[in-house]
Parts: structure tokens; sequence; C-alpha cells
């Protein structure tokens, strides 16, 4: 097992744990594809271990949504890419937008160039005991994952987090 504070981690799985329960799109730049997930029960990140997992369990929470957006994009790059039109877009100004897409394109070139490194690990928790679709819930790494996933690469580096259900209110 890894000593590592969680804490750090925890806003950033509370955030995206939120976005996923609710379903999408919705206004406001929120463009997540989907049906509500039903989580029962509030989860806070335990403790973490380092590992490595596929890149294909990294991406089964929303795969085509990663396909569609990140992947093609990284295979043709034009500022009319879905990734762009349908993801930034929703959520930055054409300055912002391009500045991203621009930083996630260095991120590829980098990761082709001098591999994925594993002091940048994609962090997962592991949902499987919640019957959710899919063992390992991303809420980092999406653009690594996408950028592993057009390099042929099999697995990447993860922290993988356990959950711990907070006690029901009574």
């Amino acid at each position: 097992m890894l000593h590592l504070d969680v804490s750090p981690y925890e806003e950033a799985f509370q955030t995206n744990l939120k976005d996923w329960s609710m379903g999408g799109p919705k206004a406001g730049g929120y463009s997540r594809l989907g049906p509500p997930i039903d989580i029962k029960g509030s989860f806070c990140l335990s403790y973490a271990r380092r590992c490595s997992i596929s890149v294909e369990d990294g991406l089964a929470k929303n795969k085509k949504q990663v396909l569609d957006w990140h992947v093609a994009y990284l295979c043709h790059p034009t500022w009319d890419a879905l990734y762009i039109q349908e993801y930034l877009l929703s959520r930055f100004d054409e300055i912002e937008a391009a500045n991203r897409a621009s930083r996630f394109l260095a991120l590829h070139v980098s990761i082709r160039t001098n591999g994925f490194r594993d002091q940048f690990p994609v962090y997962v928790a592991d949902v499987s005991a919640l019957d959710l679709g899919f063992r390992y819930f991303r809420f980092d790494g999406c653009h690594r994952l996408a950028s592993a996933y057009v390099l042929g690469l099999a697995a990447v580096p993860a922290y993988l987090f356990k959950l711990k259900e907070y006690p029901a209110h009574v």
C-alpha cells in the first residue's frame, strides 16, 4: 500500500463523481453525455496504491466520448474537431480553448517522444463494488489515456484509490 495523503485528490474525485451522478449534457459548459449514474451512498477516498492499469480499463467510464472527442482530435487536430467545438468551446472562450487544445497536442507529442512518465499517473478509484458498468472511475488523466490509446500503449501508471463509504446519517 502506498502511504499517500489522499486529501489533495478528494476534491477532484468528489467533483467528478457529482458531475457523473447528474448525467448530461447540461447548460453552462457541462458536456458529459449520458444518463445519470445512480450512486447509492456517499464515498470518499481512503488510500491509494501505485499500479499499472490497462488503457481500456482507464477509458471504460466514457470510452465512446473519449474516442469521439479526444482521440479523434489527436488523429485530426483541426479547429472544427468535436473536441474543440463540443467539449472546449462549451466551457471556455476561443482563446482559452485554443490554448488548451495546444497543450493537449503538446502533451501527446511529449508522450510519443518520451513515453508515459511515471511521475504523472492516471488517478482512478476502484468502483467495481458499485456495479456501474466499469471497474475504474477515472477522475484525472483523460488526455494522457487518450494519447496512450492513440499510441497503442497497453497500460499506463496509475494511482488506484480505494473508496470508503461515509456512514449513513440517522
